[in-house]
């Protein structure tokens, strides 16, 4: 139990990290939309970064036949939640930006592979930009986002994304500048790779052939139902004052600061034996 409530909370603790970046700044996701939409719901960081599910998943992750084969029929529908947030491995800061050449050029070595979709949070603290890279970093100092990208420029006065808004295409993103791999993970209970068991998994974005997709893993084996409440901040001072709902009563997701988690474990053989003649 343990290991899975410190996998949510580790990415939990960062949802909606921007760096210095917090109070509203202006997004500007450039990826394009044909990339978006094989990650459905997975850039929604200018309207929530964190998103919950009452009894229920995203996009259909598991059916409910397939959750009767391996949770107690009594048992309530497990709930789900979706955190978007950045990976604090592989950050590195900006040199400079070539508007022209669509690059990023930083200042330590990259590892980031063909398609990772990456946030850069200027170093003024006013705005983030979400895209794409091109090409395998392998070390090295230049990221590549002319493909898969809908604009070359990061910069916008207002909100932007591909189709809706205009970036500024001469002014660069400011040298010291974050960068970030974005991830977005959705915790949900479903079948286990052992026969007959749940587990707690989760889907995550993945680059496939300079791709957007998503894929799937098991986090802990036995986990049969998971039941979540959200403590709410709505006067944002940073205090729940016990105010702690279910997701369909959580009308606005970015007054979310706290959350409570429930697991339920089973064992997969059973741990004492069956005495039908017991009273």
């Amino acid at each position: 139990t343990r290991y899975a409530l410190d996998i949510i909370a580790k990415d939990f603790r960062a949802t909606g990290y921007k760096g210095c970046a917090a109070n509203d700044p202006i997004i500007v996701n450039v990826i394009s939309d044909d990339q978006k939409y094989r990650v459905q719901n997975a850039f929604n960081l200018n309207l929530q970064s964190i998103t919950g599910f009452e009894a229920s998943v995203p996009d259909n992750l598991t059916t409910a036949n397939e959750l009767q084969k391996v949770i107690p029929d009594a048992a309530p529908r497990p709930d789900s939640i979706t955190l978007r947030t950045v990976s604090n491995e592989n950050e590195v800061t900006l040199r400079s930006q070539n508007i022209s050449s669509s690059t990023l050029n930083s200042w330590q070595p990259m590892q980031y592979t063909a398609g990772t979709p990456l946030m850069v949070v200027d170093a003024n603290c006013q705005s983030v930009s979400l895209l794409m890279t091109d090409q395998d970093a392998a070390g090295g100092t230049r990221i590549q986002y002319q493909n898969n990208n809908c604009a070359q420029g990061l910069i916008a006065n207002s909100t932007f994304e591909c189709g809706a808004g205009a970036v500024n295409a001469l002014k660069t993103v400011s040298s010291g500048s974050s960068i970030f791999p974005y991830i977005a993970n959705t915790y949900y209970i479903g079948p286990s790779i052992v026969t007959g068991m749940p587990a707690l998994k989760r889907r995550y974005i993945r680059t496939d052939g300079g791709n957007l997709s998503y894929s799937t893993e098991e986090i802990a084996q036995g986990v049969e139902n998971m039941q979540i409440q959200y403590g709410l901040d709505p006067d944002k001072n940073g205090i729940v004052a016990d105010l702690f709902v279910d997701a369909s009563n959580a009308i606005d997701w970015n007054t979310v600061i706290a959350v409570r988690i429930v697991l339920t474990l089973r064992a997969n053989v059973p741990t004492l034996p069956i005495d039908n003649n017991s009273p």
